[in-house]
C-alpha cells in the first residue's frame, strides 16, 4: 500500500514543489487533519506543536532554526530550511522505512507501457507522454492498490481531498489517462470500470 503522508506547510514558494516531489517519489500526500497517515511532515517553523498519533513527525524549517532545539521539542527528524528537497524526501523514506513502510517505486511496467514516476509520463514503445499531476496521482493509488476494486468515492478522497458523490471528475481523468496508457482505450487492459463498483488496475 502507497504509505500516506499528511503534509502541513505554509504557502510558500516551496510548497507545490515539495508536494509535487512527495507524490512523484510514489506518496500519497494530503492535507487533511482527518485522514490517517503513515507520516507526517511539517514544512514550517513552529514554536510549538502537538503529536497526535503513533505517525513519525519529520519537521522541515521554513526559515533559518535551531534544528537541536527543534528537535527536544519531540519530532522523530528535523532538516534545516537549508536543506535540499532531495535530503527531505531521504528522510521521509529512512523514517517510513523504521515505521515498517516501503513507497511505490519510481517507475511501474505492465505489459507494453512504462510509467515513469519521477518524470510524470508514460511510453508505450513510441515515445514518452507526460501524464498531469492528477493523472499520475490517479495512477498511483490504483497501481498502488493493484487487484483491488476502488470506488469512486474513495478516489474523490484519496486524490482529489474532496467526496462529491454525482461528479464526472473521476470517470474524466481515467478516460484521459486510458487514452495514455492503454494500447487499445475502448478495449483496456490495466484500468477497468468495474460497474456499480469503482476502478481497478490490474498489472
Amino acid at each position: 500500500m502507497t504509505p500516506r503522508l499528511y503534509l502541513i506547510a505554509s504557502d510558500s514558494p516551496r510548497t507545490p514543489q515539495l508536494r509535487q516531489a512527495l507524490i512523484e517519489a510514489g506518496y500519497h500526500v494530503h492535507e487533511d487533519a482527518s485522514q490517517t497517515a503513515d507520516l507526517i511532515l511539517l514544512a514550517r517553523n513552529i514554536d510549538a506543536f502537538t503529536r497526535t498519533g503513533q505517525a513519525p513527525l519529520l519537521v522541515w524549517l521554513e526559515q533559518p532554526g535551531d534544528v537541536a532545539a527543534v528537535l527536544h521539542n519531540g519530532p522523530d527528524d528535523c532538516v534545516a530550511a537549508t536543506a535540499s528537497l532531495s535530503e527531505v524526501l531521504a528522510r521521509v523514506a529512512a523514517l517510513l522505512r523504521r515505521a515498517g513502510q516501503e513507497p511505490l517505486g519510481p517507475g511501474l511496467s505492465f505489459g507494453s507501457v512504462r510509467v515513469d514516476l519521477r518524470r510524470s509520463s508514460a511510453d508505450l514503445g513510441k515515445g514518452p507522454v507526460a501524464l498531469t499531476p492528477k493523472e499520475l496521482h490517479l495512477f498511483s493509488y490504483l497501481a498502488s492498490h493493484a487487484g483491488v476494486v476502488v470506488a469512486r468515492d474513495e478516489l474523490l478522497r484519496e486524490v482529489w481531498g474532496y467526496s462529491v458523490a454525482e461528479t464526472r471528475t473521476v470517470d474524466t481523468h481515467m478516460a484521459a489517462l486510458r487514452r495514455k496508457v492503454e494500447p487499445d482505450p475502448r478495449r483496456p487492459l490495466h484500468l477497468f470500470t468495474i460497474r456499480g463498483r469503482g476502478y481497478q488496475f490490474r498489472q
